[in-house]
Order: C-alpha cells, then structure tokens, then sequence
C-alpha cells in the first residue's frame, strides 16, 4: 500500500499465518469482498430505503482498502442496480494517527482520541449511521490511548461499531446480512 502498486495475489499468502500482525489482511479482506458479491444485485429489492447516508471510520491504509472494495464492488454491479445509489451516499472519514505520531496508518491502532477529534470536526448530523472498525479495542474494550468503548459511542448517536470483515462491509453498505 505505501509503495501505490498492487498487492500479492491472494494465493501467494499461503495459510495466511501471520494475519494477525496484519500480513495479508488487505487482500483477504478484498478477497472476501469479491467473493460476498455475488448475488447483490439479485438482493436488490430487501436493500434498504433510498438515500441512506453512512460514513465509514478509517486509517489512511484502510481507507485504500474500502476504496479498491467499492471499486470491486460497483465493476461488478449491473447499469442499473440499486446499490449503485446506496454506494454513492457512502463517504468514508480517513482518521491520521497523530497519537502514534503520523507514521502509523493502519486501522486497528487508530487512537480513540483521534477518531473522536475526527468525528468532532465532521458534520455527523447528517449521517444515519456513523460505522467504525471494533479492531480498535482490545479485548477489554479500550483504545490505544485507553478510552472506552463509551467513550466514543459517546460522541454522536450514530454509531455503530462494526467487524472489519468484508462480510460486516458489505452489510454496512446493503444492509443485509451475507
């Protein structure tokens, strides 16, 4: 992602062993995407009402990730679907980490205090659902920078807190579970 050129092919991550140091997870994650897409269209009429703004919470690195996953996404849409609209009202809130110093620009050490900075300075009004990443918390519910989960679902009513999976991904956009 920093050098700006394609990722690894999926196979070439084998069994994915170090997933959980973030090796590999971009493109499993759009791999997901590719595979979870099938049949949206065909979903079309349980989508939910027209128009829905949502605003998705990310870190500069996921924030390309979600970008190439609606790339992926409406190149495999019909004309004239009615996802097409819904992926329009979309917007996503890229949130730098100036509590790690700038350098850091992966999503699940995205400091609480940033995000809610970030949101403070977002007209969140206007958003019926404002979804973030819960690989922020550590399993007992606080950010890098010790805030709770509270804590930030306090900042607008709003939120949801959401998997970064590609499944979660894609019901945030539809609205329907896969």
């Amino acid at each position: 992602i920093m050098a700006g050129i394609d990722l690894p092919i999926y196979e070439s991550y084998g069994d994915f062993d170090q997933i959980e140091n973030g090796i590999g997870k971009t493109i499993d994650f759009l791999h997901g995407i590719q595979s979870s897409i099938k049949g949206l269209d065909a979903d079309s009429n349980s989508f939910p009402e027209q128009g829905r703004k949502s605003l998705m919470v990310s870190s500069e690195y996921g924030t390309v990730a979600l970008e190439k996953a609606i790339e992926i996404i409406i190149n495999n849409l019909s004309i004239d679907s009615p996802l097409k609209m819904t992926i329009d009202s979309m917007e996503i809130l890229t949130i730098c980490n100036d509590f790690l110093g700038g350098n850091v620009k992966v999503t699940g050490l995205l400091a609480g205090c940033d995000i809610i900075n970030g949101l403070k300075k977002t007209n969140t009004s206007k958003y019926d659902n404002i979804f973030i990443p819960d690989c922020i918390f550590n399993n007992d519910g606080f950010s890098i920078d010790n805030l709770s989960r509270d804590n930030i679902m306090d900042t607008c009513n709003n939120i949801n807190l959401v998997d970064e999976g590609s499944k979660s991904f894609i019901n945030c956009i539809t609205g329907i579970e896969k």
